[in-house]
């Protein structure tokens, strides 16, 4: 049994996947981003305004060792964007489990960003004018790390049908 990490970019459709995961397979699963916000009673944008991008790096790390050290399993966790980038926390989650890169295009995570009702929640995204340009900047930072994912699911393959092999291998091996 073990834990199966979502991870990706802004708005590739991690807690989406996580929740539809969860309920065809009567699988737990967490949101990181959620739990911290109700740890600290703040949202992630006021952690980053009022406590600093490094602080809620380091309150990532110390969730993400939390999960790994003594959630029940199996759990499907859907992780913040910037989860694996930080820190060990691509070696932690491989270690401990199975990592799918959800892959969305950017020209998809714009589409995804405008249909969103409070843009101002994704505190590294809050304050831009190209928004296209920035989450192509960011993906290249990022993508050497989510490429070190155990799977990669392309927005376009995301379906429940794609997530049962490799459900089933996460959860029996590793």
């Amino acid at each position: 049994m073990n834990i199966i990490f979502l991870i990706g970019m802004p708005f590739a459709g991690k807690t989406y996947w996580a929740k539809k995961l969860s309920e065809n397979y009567r699988v737990p699963y967490v949101d990181m981003d959620d739990m911290i916000e109700k740890a600290q009673g703040k949202t992630v944008s006021e952690i980053f305004e009022t406590d600093g991008e490094a602080n809620f790096r380091l309150l990532e790390h110390q969730l993400l060792a939390t999960i790994i050290d003594s959630y029940q399993r199996p759990l499907i966790v859907s992780c913040g964007g910037g989860t694996p980038v930080f820190y060990d926390n691509m070696q932690l989650m491989n270690n401990a489990g199975c990592t799918v890169f959800l892959d969305a295009g950017i020209a998809t995570l714009v589409d995804h960003f405008e249909q969103k009702e409070d843009t101002n929640e994704r505190p590294l995204l809050a304050s831009v004018s190209d928004i296209h340009g920035e989450l192509q900047l960011l993906f290249e930072k990022r993508k050497n790390i989510y490429k070190q994912a155990h799977y990669i699911l392309h927005s376009e393959q995301i379906s429940i049908t794609n997530f049962d092999k490799i459900f089933s291998l996460c959860i029996s091996s590793r």
